[in-house]
């Protein structure tokens, strides 16, 4: 039979953050040691044989070598410090930047370049300020949220340079949720993939809830068209003046699930992000009962659903 392991989180010293704070504890420990040590042994008269003095009662001489060899580790460690790569820490996005950033997605026609205007990346744009990537670093990591945004032409060059901005800190490039298009760039990185889930499509070009293939959705919409549920889509400025109720369904939903909301890849309730897009809201006696932020490509043949919140007490049952 195997025995669980109990001490299964993998963890090294030497990647910690050692803060002011750690390095002052380490040197009061260090100076202490050699205070405790010299005034134990002051009755011991210095000399260089000391250094050589091998025996079970010689404890001065052992002393002078532990205290030794403890600073040369001290100093090796300080040094290999000093050696590793700069912390990196994001500029803040200019004004100029945020609108070419906003112009770009504004003519991508990919509904996630929306997740650029969440205020929890930074951006790297191509030399002609026609694409960008945008990222976040977590450690060592530094993660690119899907494909750059903007021309494909603009990608090679732009990959690349992600990638070696990151070597330059020490990094490890990563990309996450990327599209198969994509993927003889990343391979020529050297980059390995790894299948984390797919994303559904549905076409509405003849699409229909007719037939008996479709006989569980058109169920759903009549239970919930007899109880009184209206879909509506609500203009930004729609949205805006509905943004407290929303609000509190947020709230509402997300203490339900004893949850908070979380970011980068995925939408959150900020009115500053929400009040740019249109809004799914679902009603009951005028009342809003859930809701659904829209993304839409710039050429409006995508359209996707971002932030979903409903409010637990008036969810249907049934």
């Amino acid at each position: 039979m195997v025995q669980p392991a109990f001490f299964y989180r993998r963890s090294s010293l030497l990647d910690q953050r050692f803060t002011p704070a750690w390095m002052a504890a380490i040197a009061m420990v260090a100076i202490s040691a050699l205070w405790l040590g010299f005034f134990s042994y002051k009755h011991v008269a210095y000399s260089g044989d000391l250094w050589w003095q091998f025996a079970f009662n010689a404890h001065a001489p052992r002393f002078l070598r532990a205290s030794a060899g403890a600073a040369a580790v001290l100093l090796c460690f300080s040094i290999a410090r000093l050696l590793r790569p700069a912390v990196h820490r994001p500029a803040q996005t200019s004004d100029a930047e945020r609108q070419q950033v906003t112009g770009i997605v504004e003519r991508s026609p990919v509904p996630a370049a929306n997740l650029a205007f969440l205020a929890d990346k930074s951006f790297l744009l191509s030399p002609h300020q026609e694409a960008f990537i945008m990222y976040a670093v977590q450690g060592r990591s530094w993660i690119a949220m899907g494909d750059p945004v903007g021309p494909e032409t603009a990608w090679s060059e732009l990959i690349w340079r992600f990638r070696e901005q990151s070597d330059d800190f020490g990094g490890w490039a990563l990309f996450y949720q990327v599209a198969p298009t994509g993927l003889p760039y990343y391979l020529d990185l050297g980059l390995t993939l790894t299948k984390l889930g797919e994303t559904a499509r549905v076409s509405l070009d003849g699409f229909s809830l007719a037939g008996s293939h479709r006989k569980g959705l058109r169920s759903t919409r009549n239970k919930l068209e007899k109880a009184g549920y209206r879909l509506e889509i609500l203009s930004p400025e729609e949205a805006v003046a509905r943004m407290d109720a929303l609000r509190r369904i947020s709230d509402s939903w997300l203490a339900d699930k004893n949850s908070r909301e979380k970011g980068f890849s995925l939408g959150r309730f900020d009115e500053g992000y929400l009040r740019r897009f249109d809004m799914a809201v679902i009603t009951k006696d005028d009342t809003v009962v859930a809701f659904a932020n829209l993304w839409k490509g710039a050429d409006k043949t995508e359209l996707s659903i971002d932030l979903m919140r409903h409010d637990p007490a008036t969810a249907p049952t049934g």
